[in-house]
């Protein structure tokens, strides 16, 4: 046989195959039950307003014996994501449709929605995400009151499940708290491996009995923590002058040279900041980088630094 050059359509085709392969890979094995500090947790909820938080340690029923199983579905949206808007509506769908289910006894146990959404969240911002155009509400309790909406600025739930460059995304959980399945966008899913036939599959297995500790051991973490390194603060530089005021030694740090400028740096616009996470010069400009963990963005302070004089009002650019 002859092989022929790949024609750009079969080129696009495996590139499309190999971004699914690469936005689905997860954090945990099917069947692996949660970590203990995963379920501990408690994650600030935006909407609905008259729930002030949740844990998934509320859905196991290893913990809470007697009290009815649930199956529970961890969601991740960006608020400032196209596919997110146009995915939500459809998600809420199954909420309405599970909830309806399980309410009517059509099926066991109960099923749970939480949904980590960033970028810039707030209780106004949460409800206009809740009410986009085509989304079933939740209103006086309907559908149970889901989905919750965490505000995840600190993306504390989206890191235990998700990649947070791949959104929107679902995460299945049993009522053991065993991970089940990590589903993409609903407009991706197919055939066995959607929203509503992995969670009506979990829920006609919530009248099983959840393994014990030596049975199913938990996961690990998913990231280790990192210790907080001691840090135990050097001398304070000084100048020549100032030095032989105070009849002692000047000191410097080696790498800067033996002279030295100690200023301070002002940017006159402090809001441009999120819990800046890391900094860096620009090789070429010599703007400084500042990325920002709370709102994924970077501040970039442009111009060169000149003393007192500070530097130009920072831009901030999404990242």
């Amino acid at each position: 046989a002859t092989s022929r050059p790949m024609t750009k359509r079969a080129a696009l085709a495996t590139l499309l195959v190999s971004l699914c392969v690469t936005a689905s890979a997860q954090f945990y094995k099917p069947g692996e039950r949660l970590p203990a500090s995963v379920l501990a947790e408690t994650f600030d909820v935006a909407y609905p307003a008259n729930v002030p938080n949740v844990s998934l340690a509320e859905y196991d029923f290893t913990g809470n014996a007697g009290t009815k199983p649930y199956v529970t579905v961890v969601a991740s949206f960006y608020s400032g994501c196209t596919p997110g808007r146009e995915d939500y509506p459809a998600f809420t769908k199954f909420v309405s449709q599970l909830h309806a289910m399980t309410s009517a006894n059509a099926l066991p146990g109960n099923v749970a929605f939480v949904v980590s959404l960033k970028n810039g969240v707030n209780k106004g911002i949460a409800k206009a995400w809740a009410n986009i155009n085509g989304s079933d509400v939740s209103v006086g309790g309907s559908n149970g009151g889901f989905p919750y909406l965490v505000d995840d600025r600190h993306r504390a739930l989206v890191y235990k499940f998700f990649d947070a460059a791949v959104h929107p995304a679902y995460a299945v959980i049993d009522h053991c708290m065993r991970f089940a399945a990590l589903l993409p966008a609903v407009g991706l899913q197919r055939g066995e491996n959607t929203i509503i036939n992995v969670v009506t599959a979990l829920l006609r297995n919530t009248t099983q009995a959840c393994p014990d500790e030596a049975q199913a051991p938990r996961a690990t973490e998913v990231r280790a923590k990192r210790a907080t390194p001691g840090f135990t603060p050097g001398p304070v530089p000084l100048t020549a002058a100032a030095a032989s005021a105070a009849a002692v030694p000047a000191v410097c740090v080696p790498a800067f040279g033996a002279t030295r400028t100690v200023g301070t740096l002002s940017t006159g616009n402090l809001t441009a900041f999120s819990q800046p996470r890391d900094l860096a010069f620009h090789p070429t400009s010599g703007n400084l980088w500042v990325g920002n963990n709370n709102t994924d963005s970077l501040t970039i302070l442009r111009g060169v630094f000149n003393g007192s004089a500070g530097a130009a009002a920072p831009s901030t650019s999404g990242l």
